[in-house]
């Protein structure tokens, strides 16, 4: 199945969790379709989906700056489409957290 999510930072399915975890960590709903547009698109168990912006030389060409800033964060989707939930990956929230997880 392919990852459902709209292109529209308007029309972004957000949960109420993760609109509680944008606004702890300082992403926006703009930062989110960023993610969403330019992020590596990783499936998980049970039709989730975890979209990342990984750290790579080439995000200095980005001229908008935001792949830059964006980089090490990820945006974790559900099987509807929707926004579970947003973090920054570090030692705390690694990348693949939720690849064991099961339904």
């Amino acid at each position: 199945m392919p990852c459902r999510f709209s292109g529209s930072p308007d029309r972004i399915s957000l949960s109420n969790h993760a609109r509680q975890r944008m606004v702890e960590r300082g992403i926006s709903p703009d930062d989110v379709s960023t993610i969403l547009h330019r992020g590596t698109v990783y499936e998980l168990s049970g039709g989730r989906y975890l979209v990342t912006i990984l750290p790579s030389p080439f995000l200095v060409l980005d001229s908008t700056g935001k792949s830059m800033e964006l980089q090490n964060c990820s945006v974790l989707i559900a099987e509807d489409g929707g926004v579970v939930t947003v973090y920054r990956n570090d030692e705390r929230c690694p990348l693949f957290r939720f690849s064991a997880c099961t339904d």
